[in-house]
């Protein structure tokens, strides 16, 4: 997968630096491209006769890049990033993510260069069957599952039962028979010894923490005694008690994202709210960045709407607002940038935007009293297909004069990957801060806010 990130980032630097027409053909492959995919192939007369044209501007130029007789590139060992394996394939050249262990010589299902499904790792392979275990594990079947491991009974006996593989990895088959993989049931690391430490990361509630071990035969050998393995049950602080409904009580800490992310401490926030936007900033910190280079941002179709300034720079992918992706750092509707002084600009934060038929009010209470949503109803952009400006505000309710546009009033929200006194949700002041709900003011949570 790295292979198809690095292609993916070398095709954007490049047409970065050939300028506007470039950048305009490049998005416009993108955009039929990821039409087309989710049309399964289908596009209207117009955008057919366009995408034709496209297929030997664009796309043929970028398949002689690779030889001009490549079939297909095959992606596996790791999870390919949907759109990263969606942004090369409406480049016209086809990715088939695939999924093995060496236990099953090495593969067990891969995509079907004619019908790839990049959020899935294909069907299976000819005569191997895949089954789900109640507990979501996928086993594995058929001639290719391995005999065993050499001289080692026992470990062969718990991996290979009644001939089904049991792969350690959760999943599911979707509606076509193709193969979702959703997580996994153990993390392996083969030592120099040829020994594969495991451990457990659970995602359902553990009466022993995240991390318990099985219990009897399937709790293994550890490197301590019994007595005092980590292991074997925390009843403590991370054991499951059933109290999820209750809310977070701990005392508040300032949001840093160079620490472990804690946002507890808000009266009223359940630890179901608490957990998910810890989960959302997590991704954010760890995925957002991809987007800091402003040419890789624009390559990918983001435009900035002139108002740096402000003080901060907002490049909106216009293209993303109304689509089925919410909340997905892989696929931000706007990027935050701050201007710095040295004349360059500092990628701050994401701006999550719901589609634009999502009424504020509608919003789900996902994150409670830690995250508030707010919407741009008072905003004038100019008449620009491809890059609209902010050029003026009008009073809420009413319509932008000629030849000014309204622009979308969809529920957004920052997730700050820099410190921010107002806490990692926080809105921008004055004018771009926007409205927020009806008899609500607009939060500042100084409880997590950088000091």
């Amino acid at each position: 997968p790295r292979l198809y990130q690095a292609i993916r980032e070398r095709i954007l630097r490049d047409t970065a630096k050939k300028g506007r027409l470039a950048r305009l053909l490049l998005d416009h492959t993108l955009r039929l491209g990821r039409k087309r995919y989710h049309q399964d192939g289908r596009l209207g007369p117009l955008d057919a006769l366009v995408d034709w044209a496209l297929d030997r501007i664009v796309r043929n130029r970028m398949r002689q890049r690779f030889g001009g007789r490549l079939k297909a590139f095959v992606s596996g060992g790791a999870p390919l990033n949907p759109e990263v394996g969606l942004f090369i394939h409406c480049l016209g050249l086809t990715v088939c993510q695939g999924y093995g262990q060496t236990e099953a010589s090495p593969v067990i299902s891969v995509n079907p260069p004619w019908k790839v499904k990049m959020h899935t790792a294909g069907r299976p392979l000819i005569d191997t069957e895949i089954n789900i275990a109640e507990d979501g594990e996928i086993l594995v079947k058929g001639e290719l599952v391995m005999k065993g491991y050499w001289n080692l009974p026992e470990q062969t006996a718990q991996t290979v039962v009644d001939g089904w593989l049991h792969t350690g990895d959760i999943g599911h088959l979707d509606e076509d028979g193709y193969l979702v993989i959703t997580d996994r049931k153990k993390d392996l690391i083969v030592n120099a010894g040829g020994d594969n430490p495991m451990v457990h990361v659970w995602i359902a509630p553990h009466e022993c923490g995240p991390f318990a071990a099985l219990e009897g035969h399937g709790a293994g050998q550890a490197s301590v005694s019994d007595g005092a393995r980590m292991d074997q049950c925390d009843h403590g602080a991370h054991g499951d008690h059933d109290d999820h409904g209750d809310t977070a009580a701990a005392a508040t800490k300032p949001y840093d994202p160079e620490l472990p992310i804690d946002l507890g401490g808000v009266e009223g926030v359940t630890l179901q709210q608490q957990a998910f936007a810890e989960n959302l900033v997590a991704a954010t910190l760890r995925d957002l960045p991809q987007w800091a280079d402003p040419a890789v941002a624009e390559a990918a179709g983001f435009r900035s709407i002139g108002d740096a300034g402000t003080g901060h720079e907002h490049y909106i992918q216009w293209d993303w607002i109304d689509d089925d992706v919410w909340l997905d750092p892989d696929r931000p509707e706007s990027l935050v940038f701050q201007p710095t002084a040295d004349g360059g600009k500092q990628l701050v934060s994401a701006m999550f935007m719901l589609p634009s038929d999502v009424d504020l009010d509608d919003v789900p209470d996902w994150g409670g009293e830690l995250m508030q949503w707010h919407i741009h109803g008072d905003l004038c952009f100019t008449d620009d297909l491809e890059a609209p400006q902010v050029a003026g505000v009008k009073p809420l309710g009413s319509s932008c004069r000629a030849p000014l546009v309204d622009g979308p009033v969809a529920p957004m929200i920052h997730v700050w990957i820099v410190p921010h006194e107002c806490g990692p949700f926080a809105a921008l002041d004055g004018i771009a801060g926007g409205q927020v709900p009806d008899g609500e003011t607009v939060l500042c949570d100084h409880a997590h806010g950088s000091h």
